[in-house]
């Protein structure tokens, strides 16, 4: 009786350390190597995450659904999250709760075949066709859509048509952008200055807001201990990406 009582408390007490234990996240995001790639393709956030779940007794899963279609999907309910988004997204997606851990922080920029190209005000671009991919908030509410400013289907079918400058400029981020380019060949350079440069965050769907606070542990722990700076650099060098466009994150320096 002694040893059923121990054994019984013993599983309470593991419970209340672990309340989320075996649960799982089934998380939303496009497929964009570096960071969240799929298949043979690089995607070293869904690795940090997958270990930051880990460690607070999270399974963390991941759908690839395109940009807009991923939002949809995650404030429908259809998926649990998103993996990385700009923070305010709340406001345009109801149902979708932002987890208060830095995942990214991105540079957005243009690329264009012109190496010397400046823009020196982005809400003036004049005379230049500029496009975004589709779903890409913060393109699609500074930008809109008129003649001057489309989105596309998707980052690597706007780059092959700045290469062949039917658009003047393909907006995207700095690492991935880069990534598209190196893959494909392609002669872009980055605008400069940056659009802007944005922490990005998980969301989580409202049913999932009680593992909010236990995830935004799991991420940032792997941040401080290390781990993160360890798994990108894991990655991205068993993929040959060594170009510094990958490592200009304050979140890349290995803990001291």
């Amino acid at each position: 009786m002694r040893i059923t009582v121990l054994a019984l408390c013993a599983c309470v007490f593991a419970y209340a350390v672990h309340p989320a234990y075996g649960e799982t996240l089934y998380i939303s995001s496009p497929a964009i190597p570096p960071v969240s790639g799929t298949g043979e393709h690089p995607g070293y956030l869904k690795k940090i995450i997958q270990e930051a779940g880990k460690r607070v007794g999270i399974k963390v899963r991941f759908n690839s659904h395109p940009a807009k279609r991923s939002l949809i999907s995650s404030n429908n309910g259809e998926s649990d999250g998103e993996l990385h988004r700009i923070e305010g997204l709340e406001k345009y997606y109801p149902n979708l709760i932002r987890v208060p851990e830095t995942v990214l922080i991105d540079q957005f920029v243009g690329f264009s075949s012109q190496p010397d190209l400046k823009i020196k005000d982005w809400s003036d671009t004049g005379k230049l066709q500029v496009s975004y991919p589709r779903g890409w908030t913060i393109y699609s509410k500074a930008f809109g859509e008129d003649r001057m400013h489309q989105p596309g289907l998707s980052g690597l079918s706007l780059f092959k048509m700045a290469a062949r400058n039917r658009i003047d400029v393909a907006m995207h981020t700095l690492d991935k952008g880069t990534y598209i380019a190196h893959k494909e060949g392609l002669r872009l350079y980055p605008v400069k200055p940056a659009f802007a440069v944005k922490p990005m965050y998980m969301y989580l769907h409202s049913s999932k807001a009680h593992l909010i606070e236990k995830l935004a542990k799991g991420i940032s722990d792997v941040k401080e201990d290390g781990t993160y700076s360890k798994i990108k650099r894991d990655v991205l060098f068993k993929h040959g990406l060594t170009d510094k466009a990958y490592f200009q994150s304050p979140l890349d320096r290995p803990a001291s």
